[in-house]
């Protein structure tokens, strides 16, 4: 009697954003229609066909101090915030400032930084690797990583002792950034072809019939 086999088991994906890993490179590019970005469509393009995505976690924080960058900021995390939530969350850090003295001429002024990012991807890549799903399975199987922050490889390595294949994904124009990808089982670099088709529509309506506009600086350099 034959039996009829079922499809092989898919390995469960997670994809970890650095936020403003990607959007400083994309600054750099000159890409800024590419920074109106549906993190989960360009996360789709990223796995096999033997994978199954399961969960995006995008990290960033709260800009400060400049008010036009918050206003596109904001409409960008309340976009982010319409797509589903069960396949993506949305993780913070802290924006500070901080007094820095110039070296040559010993003036003071502030200086804006992203703080407490790297450690968050840190602690969630380890703590999917520990976990399991409600069925006793693996949450995760495979890791994509999103960043070219080389602060990255002592968990890139940790995770890959647990059994798991990780995937260092380098933001457009990082390709010289080699020490992260040394550290996991396989690298590529992101091209404009990954990002196409993975803008979010210019103008979303949410349920209450609010509508968030993507900002006209990225939406004039539309791609």
């Amino acid at each position: 009697m034959n039996v009829l086999l079922g499809s092989p088991q898919k390995r469960k994906v997670i994809v970890y954003i650095d936020g403003f890993n990607l959007y400083f490179a994309l600054r750099e590019k000159k890409w800024r229609g590419f920074m109106w970005l549906d993190v989960i469509k360009l996360s789709e393009k990223l796995i096999r066909s033997d994978q199954e995505l399961v969960l995006v976690r995008y990290f960033t924080s709260r800009i400060k101090n400049d008010p036009e960058k918050q206003k596109r900021q904001t409409l960008y995390l309340d976009a982010l915030g319409t797509l589903d939530g069960n396949r993506l969350v949305i993780h913070y850090g802290d924006y500070q400032s901080i007094a820095v003295t110039c070296r040559h001429c010993n003036k003071k002024f502030q200086h804006d930084q992203e703080k407490q990012t790297d450690v968050n991807i840190s602690v969630y890549m380890m703590s999917d690797s520990i976990s399991k799903s409600a069925d006793g399975s693996n949450k995760v199987d495979d890791l994509i990583l999103i960043t070219a922050d080389s602060d990255q490889c002592p968990s890139v390595r940790a995770v890959r002792d647990f059994g798991k294949k990780v995937l260092v994904v380098l933001p457009p124009g990082r390709g010289e950034y080699i020490e992260l990808p040394r550290s996991a089982d396989s690298r590529l670099e992101l091209t404009a072809k990954k990002f196409k088709g993975c803008r979010l529509p210019d103008v979303i309506t949410k349920g209450d019939g609010f509508e968030i506009r993507c900002p006209s600086k990225w939406a004039n350099d539309a791609r």
